[in-house]
């Protein structure tokens, strides 16, 4: 199955190769300063919408009128989750302002792209010729509309902040490339065997996760107890937010003491030294698809895909930050805050 994802992919990236190629050979340069955020949210989407689910859409009609509208759509999406006290999102009001009438008309481009999507369905094409279900399609559109917006965030989120702390450390990028130099088949398991890779990948969820926070509600009245005897009672009802993005930078459980290296840095080499250590998967937990029964269902996948993504990037180009500093935006996941923004020439 994923065979079939990988070459697909492989024709996309070589499309977008021979854009940078020929415009490095007008410009005379040999190198290109790139926005990389845009570009990994059209691959990504690409990578959902034709390689995954075998629909047919052009990258022009993806990037320019398909990601504006999800990035509205997820924008609209957060904003009315914390300030709208009517409940009623903001596409179906009438059209009494601009603002209004652009996001029905994103929800309508929302529609229409999960159309396209679930109308493969019935030829099997992509990978619904492994899905075993005879439920009708309506009754799958909502979760496709999660599975199109919510994978694509929080996979573009997770790639952008790999290759941005690479772009900062050309040590472990040249590292990343020695482990996947030789890498001509994109299988999972030639993936795994990039050992250091599976680092970066561990070491991005970790100190930079996609989502910085688990919302949770209690359903009952339970009583949590420390390690020290203390207790404390949440009480049924009470909205409870697992603050990921500290958590997974405490020096306790991921600084010097724990890891052999501070809890802020990027090191990826913390995680070969915890496996030296013996340090079990449990006792290594950052949450960064969260964890038990409500892990996120699509981490394997995102884990290829961006495995994918940052493999072959290194494989093909250096990279450098054009800015110093690594700063975090914060929407409904975090990115970095210069959209990526890198110089970069082919290898």
């Amino acid at each position: 199955m994923f065979h079939e994802f990988a070459e697909t992919f492989r024709h996309t990236v070589s499309l977008r190769l021979d854009v940078l190629r020929k415009h490095l050979q007008s410009s005379g340069q040999d190198h290109a300063q790139v926005q990389l955020e845009p570009e990994i949210k059209a691959v990504m989407l690409e990578m959902l919408a034709n390689n995954f689910f075998g629909a047919e859409i052009s990258y022009e009609q993806l990037r320019h009128r398909y990601i504006p509208a999800l990035e509205r759509m997820i924008e609209h999406i957060v904003r009315d989750t914390v300030v709208n006290k009517l409940g009623i999102p903001v596409w179906m009001l009438p059209s009494f302002t601009r603002r209004i009438s652009q996001a029905r008309a994103d929800q309508a481009c929302f529609e229409e792209l999960t159309d396209l999507v679930l109308a493969t369905r019935k030829d099997r094409k992509g990978l619904w010729k492994q899905f075993k279900s005879d439920a009708p399609d309506e009754a799958l559109r909502s979760n496709l509309k999660v599975f199109l917006a919510g994978a694509l965030e929080a996979t573009t989120s997770y790639a952008s902040w790999a290759i941005s702390h690479l772009a900062r450390n050309p040590t472990a990028q040249e590292k990343v490339f020695e482990a996947v130099k030789e890498i001509h088949v994109y299988t999972p398991e030639n993936l795994d065997r990039a050992r250091y890779l599976g680092h970066v990948l561990d070491e991005t969820l970790r100190l930079t996760p996609s989502l910085y926070f688990l919302p949770r509600r209690a359903t009952a009245d339970t009583w949590v107890e420390s390690a020290d005897g203390r207790k404390l009672l949440i009480p049924i009802g009470t909205h409870i937010l697992l603050d990921i993005w500290h958590a997974n930078r405490h020096e306790d459980h991921w600084g010097v003491q724990a890891t052999g290296y501070p809890a802020i840095e990027f090191v990826p080499e913390r995680w070969a030294e915890m496996a030296a250590l013996g340090r079990g998967s449990k006792e290594i937990l950052h949450f960064g698809f969260g964890h038990g029964p409500r892990v996120c269902p699509g981490k394997h996948l995102g884990q290829l895909e961006v495995g994918l993504v940052v493999g072959a990037f290194v494989k093909m180009f250096r990279f450098k930050a054009v800015n110093p500093e690594n700063l975090a935006k914060a929407g409904v996941s975090t990115k970095p805050s210069d959209g990526t923004l890198v110089d970069l020439e082919l290898r």
